[in-house]
């Protein structure tokens, strides 16, 4: 279709991209790529080729060295090159999977253990491949390991055991001064070019003796720039009496290793076309206006050929299906073995798409949103968007149908009497057996619905000529003439099965109705009432799927017995489809599932097949079509039931910080913390796992996420590690990598060392040891003991001078009220401070109270000073928020004579100069908790001016002081402090004070012990 294409790379994107908007079909899915760069590990935006190797890493050649990828981001290697060495033009592998580089400087080495080695005999020549300014582009290794290389006007041999270079037309008596050796399949190619004598160009096809090859029932001869003729053309030679068949075709020299073999048909690439020659010597051809770079297939059955001015996709009939990369020089190409492609440039690095199965309709906009329908009905699947359009695919080609711009969300699709029954949002449309929509410009279903207007939200099957279907409005059955409309504005339905004529059920998010002559819930579907049903579905076996929106998946089976599946991947089920009786698939908010086992047998398990929140799955064909929040993608069949494991290798080990060698893994007793790190090759997957098993003296085993195990402290003896990936199933183990090690024991773990230290210890602690040592003990346990009794008696005697002194401030403030005749007032303070003793009572023999207790102290105190003090100052508590209020314990009121003599000789002495208030702020910073007292009285200056110091307030803070001074002795190492500041105005004056108490947490930690452990005592 494409074979006379000349338009330039952004005129074919402009014609596929109208292909797709405005033509009536599409067959152009597209491939998604995600861009590499230096950012993951590339030296150079400008790659030169790619390779996987044979355990799987795939390699770059760049500009400034070479890497390979190791699962997660490319690292370098061969990094034993000097940097002008590390430019590499051409790679091969050896039958042993061995690889061969050919560098800038025509130096070619063979890579051992990710490090480059010069291959002996090459220097004889690469002096005279730079001075005739030439570079080497191709290499082959035969099955004796001579080594074919090439540069565009000579090909050499270099003989493995003599270490000669050969001219290669020489050893195979050619005329030609470049012959490339190539095996493509099972096939043998001489790739010719220039010839000194004719000028002549050409393949010749043979096999392993050199001898032409058949090519259906003649032999072939691919020749270019013919001379004489001036043309350019194809010799087909007849097998029998070898005469030249001449087909002409203007061509041009066909360069490298564009060859490729795929289902017995050969695909050459010259210059600017794509040539196929299939098993019945049929030749097929496409012209690129671009200069081709390369040439691959992929297992799709597709042909990729790179450009200069980007990549195209073809199918094998050489029609142009895609074209990427608009103006980026393509120079590799690579698949991989889990089903990658990686796709090298010149200017922008890598593009990597991580599975070539899987296709995306992003050129097409009304596919690449909202998909509100992925139906299969009759021989045809179904795809309805959002926003009203409809897509139908016949042959492997999505064809848009004509709407009338209905532009409203289409909910289902059905057959009914050889029509097309096509429900929307807005109402209902009938298409024919051509997809033509009938009755254009009115509401169709007024022939079906005689009331007129109705909008189906889904349909049930058609059985015995029976539509069923639902709608806003309620139920409709229609048989021939007859109507049947069920309950209206019941509830919101969501998806209708039919197992009978007469039994349809309903899903809706109040649960499963079933419809036969009225709506109701059945006995057998109760538990299901109140659940949200997002689908149903009927197998071949007459058994209802049932799934929900937070509650998983139910079978209804035939004789309606309720199951619940217990090992779905996720409770949020949205769509069941069926590829066969036993393989089922799943969508949910996690992703598409893939079972190939009964669901309703616990032991089957769900492999993941795309990682994304799921709307529809349906098999149509051989692919499946996927519905996300994103747009439509289309799976191939293949990927359902192949899994290939990724390979796992170790990469190092490294003990005590330092890396060691992996190959024989003997360690000393010190050398008992190890970091494994391996390299996982699993390439489109952003988190990699392993699982691994310990066996030794220390056993253990799990699963790891990243790529890294620690063992630490692992005790002398022989260990084996185990370390596997597991099957899609998660039950079979895949790559299991053995690493045995050992740990040798210290001197003094040796057994006749041990042995010694036994007799030794044994002898003195019978007559020495054990008698000294339990004496020793119970005198340090016993002084212990005393010493903390006679701090704990200290603080409880401090305690009890605190408490009278503020009893006898209290009793003196209720006096006061009293002369005063203040009656109400000291009936209130009486109250309160009633309150107050049986709570201060109550700590009076704990060594410790939580925070809030303190704080309910607290507001008691304050309460009753406000009492005496008419209310006249304001008092706030800050407190953060990361105080535990409960948690935090405290020596019990140890803020009472604090906030008692801010109040009384900082507070009351200000006399209206400004209004008094207090502050309590308590917070955790490093590690200590800090109470502050703070107000804003006169301060200590006005106090104390040089005089004697108060005596009330120095009696108090002392106190205080003392019992700091005492919790300090049960704990020297963290020590609490007390702090008084005075506080200043602007100008100088006294503006108040603040006094600080900081507890280190751990002492407040075990006050909290302490506490625990009287309770319990």
């Amino acid at each position: 279709m494409f074979d006379m294409l000349k338009a330039k790379p952004f005129l074919i994107n402009i014609l596929l991209t109208f292909s797709c908007l405005f033509a009536t079909e599409t067959k152009a899915q597209k491939l998604k790529f995600q861009l590499l760069g230096t950012e993951d590990g590339l030296p150079a935006s400008e790659v030169y080729n790619l390779l996987q190797d044979a355990n799987g890493y795939v390699w770059a050649f760049t500009e400034y060295g070479i890497v390979k990828h190791n699962g997660k981001r490319f690292v370098p290697v061969c990094k034993n090159l000097p940097f002008e060495e590390s430019t590499v033009y051409a790679i091969c592998e050896s039958p042993g999977k061995e690889i061969y580089i050919a560098n800038s400087k025509a130096h070619i080495y063979r890579v051992k253990n990710d490090s480059a080695f010069l291959v002996k005999g090459i220097e004889k020549i690469s002096y005279k491949i730079i001075l005739n300014n030439e570079t080497i582009y191709q290499m082959q290794v035969d099955d004796s390991l001579n080594l074919y290389f090439s540069t565009f006007d000579n090909s050499y041999k270099l003989e493995k055991k003599s270490g000669n270079i050969i001219p290669i037309s020489d050893f195979y008596n050619e005329d030609s001064v470049n012959v490339v050796f190539k095996k493509i399949g099972n096939s043998y190619f001489f790739i010719k070019t220039h010839d000194p004598v004719s000028k002549n160009n050409y393949f010749k096809l043979v096999d392993s003796k050199g001898l032409l090859k058949k090519v259906g029932n003649r032999y072939s001869f691919i020749k270019t720039h013919d001379p004489v003729i001036d043309n350019n053309y194809f010799k087909i030679i007849d097998s029998e009496n070898k005469q030249q068949v001449k087909q002409k075709y203007y061509s041009e020299i066909i360069e490298r290793d564009h060859l490729r073999e795929m289902n017995g048909t050969y695909y050459f690439l010259s210059k600017y076309e794509l040539i196929s020659i299939d098993r019945q010597g049929r030749i097929k051809k496409t012209k690129f206006h671009e200069s081709t770079i390369n040439l691959e297939s992929d297992p799709n059955g597709h042909i990729w050929v790179g450009t200069n001015k980007g990549l195209y996709e073809l199918n094998e009939n050489l029609e142009i299906l895609n074209y990427y990369f608009e103006n980026l020089n393509i120079s590799d190409i690579l698949f991989d073995r889990q089903g990658g492609m990686w796709v090298s440039s010149i200017e922008k690095g890598i593009y990597y798409c991580k599975d070539i199965y899987t296709t995306y309709y992003d050129n097409i906009p009304e596919l690449s949103g909202n998909i509100s329908l992925v139906k299969k009905v009759g021989t045809k699947l179904f795809v309805g968007t959002g926003n009203g359009s409809l897509f139908v695919n016949e042959s492997d080609s999505l064809r848009k149908i004509d709407m009338n711009n209905n532009g409203s969300y289409i909910t289902d699709a059905t057959i009914y009497d050889g029509q097309y029954m096509i429900g929307t949002k807005n109402g209902g449309h009938i298409l024919d057996e051509n997809l033509t929509l009938v009755d254009k410009y009115f509401q169709p279903f007024e022939r079906i619905v005689p009331d007129g207007y109705c909008n189906p939200y889904g349909f049930g099957g058609e059985i015995n000529d029976t539509l069923v279907f639902i709608t806003a409005a309620g139920i409709y059955k229609k048989y021939k003439s007859n109507l049947f409309l069920g309950p209206q504005n019941m509830f919101k339905t969501r998806s209708i099965v039919d197992r009978s004529p007469n039994e349809h059920y309903i899903g809706t998010p109040q649960g499963v109705y079933l419809f036969n002559q009225r709506v109701y819930i059945p006995d057998y579907l109760k538990v299901l009432e109140g659940k949200n049903i997002t689908h149903l579905k009927v197998d071949s076996k007459k058994n209802i799927w049932i799934g929900t929106k937070g509650a998983g998946l139910y079978v209804l089976t035939q004789n309606n017995h309720l199951i619940r599946i217990k090992n779905v991947p996720s409770n949020v089920v949205n769509n069941i489809s069926f590829v066969d009786d036993t393989t089922f698939l799943l969508s949910t908010n996690k992703g598409l599932f893939i079972t190939t086992k009964s669901v309703i047998d616990a032991a089957s398990s769900w492999r993941l097949l795309y990682d994304n929140e799921i709307v529809f799955a349906e098999e149509y064909k051989d692919k499946v079509y996927i519905a996300t929040k994103q747009g439509l993608v289309a799976m191939s069949k293949k990927r359902l039931f192949s899994s290939t494991p990724s390979p796992l290798y170790l990469e190092s080990v490294t003990v005590n910080d330092k890396k060691i060698d992996c190959r024989n893994l003997q360690l000393s007793y010190s050398q008992n913390d190890l970091y494994f790190d391996f390299n996982i090759l699993e390439y489109g997957k952003k988190d990699p796992s392993f699982f691994y098993e310990l066996q030794g003296p220390y056993g253990d085993k799990g699963k790891i996420s990243g790529n890294v195990l620690r063992l630490q402290n692992l005790q002398p003896g022989n260990y084996r590690l185990y370390v596997y990936l597991r099957d899609d199933d998660n039950r079979i183990k895949k790559n299991v990598l053995y690493i045995p090690f050992y740990i040798k024991p210290a001197f003094w773990q040796t057994n006749l060392f041990i042995f010694e230290i036994i007799v030794t210890v044994i002898a003195i602690c019978v007559f020495f040891t054990g008698f000294f040592y339990d004496r020793l003990k119970k005198k340090q346990e016993r002084k212990t003991m005393i010493t903390r009794l006679i701090i704990e008696q200290r603080l409880t005697a401090l305690k009890a001078q605190i408490n009278p002194h503020f009893i006898s401030n209290s009793l003196t403030a209720i006096q006061q009220l009293i002369l005063e005749n203040n009656i109400d007032k000291a009936n209130q303070y009486i109250a309160k401070f009633s309150f107050l003793i049986r709570y201060t009572l109550n700590y009076s023999d704990k060594s410790a109270a939580c925070l809030r207790n303190e704080l309910d102290i607290v507001d008691l105190n304050i309460e009753l000073e406000r009492l005496r003090f008419s209310n006249k100052f304001i008092f706030e508590k800050q407190i953060g928020n990361d105080i535990g209020l409960d948690e935090i314990f405290i020596p019990p009121l140890i803020t009472q004579p604090l906030i008692e003599n801010a109040i009384w000789h900082g507070l009351m002495p200000l006399k209206n100069e400004r209004t008094p208030k207090l502050i309590l702020k308590i917070r955790i910073t490093a590690g200590k908790l800090i109470i502050s007292v703070i107000d804003n009285g006169v301060g200590r200056p006005k106090i104390m001016p040089g005089a004697e110091p108060n005596k009330r307030e120095s009696k108090g803070t002392w106190l205080v002081m003392n019992r700091i001074a005492n919790l300090n002795r049960l704990h020297p190492q963290n020590k609490s402090e007390f702090r008084f500041i005075d506080l200043l105005a602007a100008d100088g004056s006294p503006a108040g004070s603040r006094v600080d108490l900081l507890f280190p947490l751990n002492v407040l930690d075990e006050l909290y012990d302490n506490k625990n452990e009287s309770l319990n005592n």
